[in-house]
């Protein structure tokens, strides 16, 4: 099986930053709903979003259980309804396809059009697991080791309270 796109980089970078994690293979998932793995740690999902007519976009890690109010979220964002892009439109951001999505796949995004947001339910100690940009293999981290892979790539990720719908 061929590597997914960017996967290679994302391993080098977590070695070069000394950033330990468990890997995980599997059978594919392509939701959290579809995840029956043991991961330590609290279950997430990861939400692209798009605020209507902008070539810009949030990454939302939550807890698996939120279902956070969106309207209200373009609100605390200062931004209009946020929606859904296509998958066409997340294979050209950030080179994977539906069910690969999570915040390692930023390495892809070397214009910084999208903003990654932390739940604030989600402690900094926690550990999540993360796709390798193939939703074959779970990586499971440290979310403050999360945020040093993010910020080695120019993000400062931002801490929201998601509302519930």
């Amino acid at each position: 099986m061929n590597p997914q796109p960017y996967q290679e980089e994302i391993y080098h970078l977590l070695h070069e930053l000394d950033i330990t994690y468990r890997e995980d293979h599997h059978k594919p998932i392509f939701s959290v709903e579809s995840d029956d793995l043991d991961i330590p740690g609290p279950q997430v999902k990861y939400l692209l979003l798009q605020p209507k007519k902008t070539d810009e976009y949030y990454l939302v890690v939550a807890h698996d259980e939120t279902h956070p109010d969106l309207k209200q979220l373009a609100q605390d964002l200062g931004t209009k309804r946020l929606s859904f892009p296509s998958n066409e439109a997340m294979k050209d951001l950030l080179g994977i396809e539906f069910g690969s999505l999570t915040l390692l796949s930023l390495i892809a995004d070397t214009d910084h059009k999208v903003t990654p947001i932390f739940d604030t339910a989600i402690d900094r100690d926690d550990t999540i697991g993360l796709l390798a940009n193939n939703n074959t293999i779970t990586l499971t981290l440290q979310v403050r080791d999360v945020e040093k892979y993010l910020n080695h790539l120019g993000y400062t990720p931002r801490y929201l309270e998601l509302k519930q719908k």
